[in-house]
């Protein structure tokens, strides 16, 4: 910093007054009695120059920069004074004629016009306006008589007025100009500052052109430490932003884990977490909790009535199917009971002399013959039962053997 003492110029007298105030001459070289422009208002004179950075300690971010040097001296004549200023003194016979007027006004005052002065009044009408006439031309002529010296002193104003501005204009335009280089000077040493504190921070490249600076801090009058605290700052904040956001984001992960216990699919964090990231809301990370949570609640419940479809769906299923076993376990048993008899029967068929033999013709050497009572052909309640009365020898009986074989199953089921 080239800090230097100035005094404020009086608007009042031109002279320098006050106290001695301390500025930042910044990149302007200047001298001991040098006139600079201290504000936007007001100019003041140089009083001392390489003042000691130690005076301002206490109050260092608060010294100001000037605005640069002031090339119009205060003692030159910048102002228009009247010297001598005469009001016009106008010296007319207004009374008389005013009166000489009122008599007028009195004598025609209620008058009506008749045939015989009709002419007569038409020639007092032409006088009266004839006064009329002169009485405007005589306050024409000396308005612009006397407004002579005024119109000459408005042009002369205005010419003087014209070459400031003209001046003022070209001014202007250089000064504007300069102070554009100056504030893309200040705004390319700010977004340079920027560039290095994010590297040395080791915050991602891409976070750059979020770190804002805002205009305020390129304007002539602003000071340059205040911008550079102020991208600090936002850098700072933006670390602590995304280590929150990396931190909540595991938390995400594990909350989808936790959710994902009673479900058949799991949820899968990456989608959440993408939006949780994109979502600068202050509530961001409770919003995404709340809507895990409920599309948690919402795939359970999808879940749940699938898997009770699917169970209802099996369980018809083994019904359906032990029904279509147990019928054809039913239709299988009653065929085979079907040939069955009908072997039996067969087999009854071929000894039919035979046994009419045994008991038509009985043996002596048997007293008491057996008697077996054999399933007689009947179908009571769907069932069917053959009885056979067989009385012979007991050599004879071996006939039977092969049809008691047959008989066999169905005599066991009986």
């Amino acid at each position: 910093m080239k800090l230097i003492k100035a005094q404020f110029f009086s608007k009042y007298t031109g002279e320098p007054y006050g106290k001695h105030y301390t500025y930042d001459a910044g990149e302007h070289d200047v001298i001991v009695g040098d006139i600079v422009q201290l504000n936007e208002d007001g100019k003041g004179i140089v009083t001392a120059i390489n003042v000691p950075e130690k005076e301002i300690e206490a109050f260092k971010d608060k010294i100001k920069t000037i605005i640069g040097k002031s090339y119009l001296e205060e003692t030159q004549i910048n102002e228009l004074k009247i010297i001598e200023k005469q009001m016009p003194i106008i010296k007319t016979n207004a009374k008389e004629l005013r009166k000489y007027v009122e008599k007028l006004v009195t004598k025609y005052k209620g008058l009506v016009v008749m045939e015989d002065s009709y002419k007569d009044l038409k020639r007092d009408r032409a006088d009266l306006n004839k006064v009329v006439e002169k009485i405007d031309r005589a306050r024409i002529d000396v308005k612009q008589e006397l407004s002579t010296p005024i119109t000459k002193f408005e042009d002369e104003m205005k010419d003087i007025a014209c070459l400031v501005k003209t001046t003022s204009d070209n001014l202007n335009e250089q000064i504007k100009a300069h102070e554009d280089k100056l504030r893309d000077g200040k705004m390319q040493e700010l977004i340079n500052y920027r560039s290095q504190k994010v590297k040395e921070s080791g915050l991602p490249e891409k976070y750059i052109e979020e770190i804002e600076i805002p205009g305020k801090y390129a304007n002539i009058s602003a000071s340059l430490a205040d911008g550079k605290t102020q991208i600090d700052f936002a850098i700072k904040g933006k670390l602590g932003v995304i280590e929150l956001k990396k931190r909540e984001s595991e938390t995400i992960k594990t909350m989808a884990q936790t959710l994902s216990a009673s479900l058949e699919t799991p949820l899968n964090p990456e989608p959440y977490i993408k939006e949780y990231k994109a979502n600068d809301n202050i509530n961001a990370f409770s919003d995404i909790v709340d809507k895990m949570t409920k599309d948690s609640q919402r795939q359970l419940k999808i879940e749940t009535e699938t898997k009770q479809r699917l169970k209802e769906k099996e369980e018809q299923e083994r019904k359906e199917r032990e029904e279509r076993e147990r019928k054809e376990q039913e239709r299988l048993a009653e065929l085979n009971r079907q040939e069955e008899l009908e072997k039996a029967l067969k087999v009854f068929e071929k000894k039919p002399k035979l046994v009419e033999e045994v008991i038509n013709e009985p043996s002596e050497e048997i007293a008491n013959e057996p008697e077996y009572d054999f399933f007689k052909p009947t179908q009571p309640n769907g069932k069917v039962t053959v009885t056979w009365r067989v009385t012979g020898y007991i050599n004879d009986f071996n006939v039977l053997k092969d049809m008691a074989e047959q008989l066999k199953v169905i005599i066991e089921e009986e």
